[in-house]
């Protein structure tokens, strides 16, 4: 992939910065851009892509246009799309050291390529290996509590959608069964994607996000950080962070292992800032990747796990019907 050198970064006045559209206008980025994507209309379809997903977000807009292309070209080398609405990868603001409060303006923001649950399940299906792959919202009533025998949660899905789609969330289960019959599944309670996301996220805040989804924030500054998609997508974020838990018992092709090397490298990366900095009252307020930065160990992921339910879309159970049961003789 294509490195992106300070050399492209666009002349401008101490007073002037031009704005992402007007970057990529300039040589540099064009001959970038040239190189990288050859074929013409794959450019042109990849730059309005971008464009439009940098659009959407205010904080995005203030990321310097290197790391955006960076993190975009990512993306494009996977072959998948940018744009928001997809949810294949996203490309996620987060604020480069110390915040400047009493001058917000001046701060410093950049981007990171964040896979998201379409990218991850294709990626995985590219290996050919699954022959069933998904994420489901667990409703208000269908947990039903631990197996005795074994600790593993139990379900039992409500048959009629309309009122399922009523229950308020209160979980997220990711699954996969491969070809040879394999199965393994992640369990996470509301609960616990969002004490997982305000520990290890910096681009959530679980204060400002219950009064974000109250509407009782009215700050333009603190509008700013909830664009993020842990504010406007959290159920989407949460699906995603639990399916990256799910496959890591899962076959992977060589293209997930790439993109999950790079997002451990920004992780990792991530962790040395937060260990050798002292945060300032709104530092967890800042943008930035879905880092998880001191990863849940694999014997805790483990205690989550539950077998594969039906699938989404098939006849869930009915009421008089014993719950989804786990490892039956």
């Amino acid at each position: 992939m294509a490195q992106i050198s300070n050399s492209l970064a666009p002349t401008q006045t101490k007073n002037t910065k031009l704005t992402f559209s007007q970057a990529l206008e300039t040589d540099g980025y064009k001959k970038l851009l040239a190189s990288s994507i050859q074929d013409p209309k794959r450019r042109a379809r990849f730059v309005t892509a971008v464009v439009s997903a940098v659009s959407a977000n205010p904080t995005l807009q203030r990321c310097d246009a290197k790391s955006i292309i960076s993190s975009a070209l990512q993306g494009e080398a996977l072959e998948l799309s940018p744009s928001p609405a997809l949810g294949e990868y996203w490309i996620i603001p987060y604020r480069v050291g110390k915040a400047d409060f009493a001058h917000p303006e001046n701060d410093v923001y950049q981007a990171q390529f964040q896979l998201g649950v379409a990218g991850r399940i294709q990626l995985a299906m590219r290996t050919g290996e699954y022959a069933d792959i998904d994420t489901v919202e667990i409703r208000e009533g269908e947990y039903l509590g631990r197996d005795s025998r074994n600790g593993k949660p139990k379900f039992r899905f409500i048959e009629d959608e309309n009122e399922r789609e009523q229950k308020p969330i209160i979980g997220y289960l990711a699954y996969f069964e491969l070809l040879n019959g394999f199965c393994h599944s992640v369990y996470f309670p509301k609960e616990k994607v969002l004490s997982w996301a305000d520990r290890y996220s910096k681009a959530f805040d679980r204060k400002l996000y219950e009064r974000y989804i109250k509407g009782e924030v009215k700050d333009w500054k603190e509008l700013q950080k909830c664009s993020s998609p842990w504010y406007e997508t959290f159920d989407k974020m949460a699906e995603n962070t639990v399916l990256k838990q799910c496959l890591k018992r899962g076959p992977k092709s060589i293209e997930m292992r790439a993109a999950e090397e790079k997002e451990t490298e920004i992780e990792n990366e991530n962790a040395i800032s937060d260990t050798f900095s002292v945060s300032a009252p709104e530092d967890d307020f800042f943008d930035g990747s879905d880092a998880v930065m001191v990863m849940e160990s694999e014997s805790d992921a483990e205690k989550e796990e539950v077998k594969t339910p039906e699938k989404k879309g098939k006849k869930t159970a009915k009421a008089d019907d014993p719950p989804v049961s786990f490892f039956d003789s």
